[in-house]
């Protein structure tokens, strides 16, 4: 079970972030790739936004993408170092800013004042305390209309009596499951817009994507779109693929 000071440890001190996070795109063959093929597909319909929001980006593996398609940018992150490095790597862009958190809270973030929040790789890595702690914040400091893009995990669905039923936990929250997670935005008045479960290079949906919206006042809400998606490895597979086509292409060079 990943606790708060597990994850302070290994991402503070453990974790070398040798290659900035892309450590962890090397079935996509880089981030970049990820990013295009898997997140921004996701993404597009959210993006561009106002006020960004980012849970945990670490060494910024995806804040390099999502700084062009908002107004402004905050990334908060539980380990200090991950703090370090990303206001140092983007220090050249003005509308970004980084703090160090308590792994549970966004206490430097003003209520109704994010327009989107996103987070994908990192609460995977949480169980329920802090999963429910942060889909309060997020409750909080949405704007009414604003939107969350959320991967957690599932792992949960496949626990009994606090033992896992299947061969590889992933390190991932071991009392998280999509529906906990589905139940708790509903009781906070918040809308489940989707949710993809994902199967991460194992063959049971140990994942989930959740997208979320705060609704403005009176707005319907409609039923969410629920999926389960066991082909999610397959992605970086095709990614490999045709960015092998393209490899001999040259490197685009701006015009003057």
């Amino acid at each position: 079970m990943p606790t708060l000071q597990q994850n302070k440890v290994v991402w503070e001190t453990r974790h070398h972030w040798n290659k900035a996070g892309d450590e962890w795109s090397v079935s996509w063959g880089s981030g970049e790739l990820e990013w295009t093929i898997t997140l921004y597909s996701r993404l597009h319909k959210l993006l561009p936004t106002g006020r960004l929001l980012e849970i945990a980006p670490g060494f910024g593996r995806w804040t390099r993408f999502l700084l062009p398609f908002c107004e402004s940018y905050v990334g908060v992150d539980l380990a200090q170092k991950c703090v370090d490095a990303c206001t140092e790597r983007f220090a050249a862009a003005p509308h970004a800013e980084f703090h160090a958190g308590d792994g549970k809270t966004l206490p430097m973030i003003e209520s109704d004042s994010v327009d989107l929040i996103f987070s994908f790789d990192s609460l995977v890595h949480v169980d329920w305390d802090v999963m429910n702690s942060y889909i309060g914040e997020i409750a909080r400091v949405l704007k009414p209309g604003g939107r969350a893009f959320v991967h957690h995990s599932n792992l949960g669905h496949f626990m009994k009596d606090g033992v896992a039923q299947i061969a590889k936990t992933s390190w991932r929250g071991e009392d998280v499951t999509a529906e906990r997670v589905r139940d708790r935005l509903e009781s906070l008045g918040l809308a489940c817009i989707s949710q993809e479960k994902i199967a991460w290079f194992v063959p049971e949906l140990i994942d989930c994507i959740t997208v979320l919206l705060k609704p403005e006042p009176g707005a319907p809400v409609e039923a969410p779109v629920l999926k389960e998606n066991h082909d999610f490895a397959r992605e970086g597979e095709i990614a490999r693929r045709i960015a092998a086509i393209y490899d001999h292409a040259p490197v685009a060079k701006p015009s003057t």
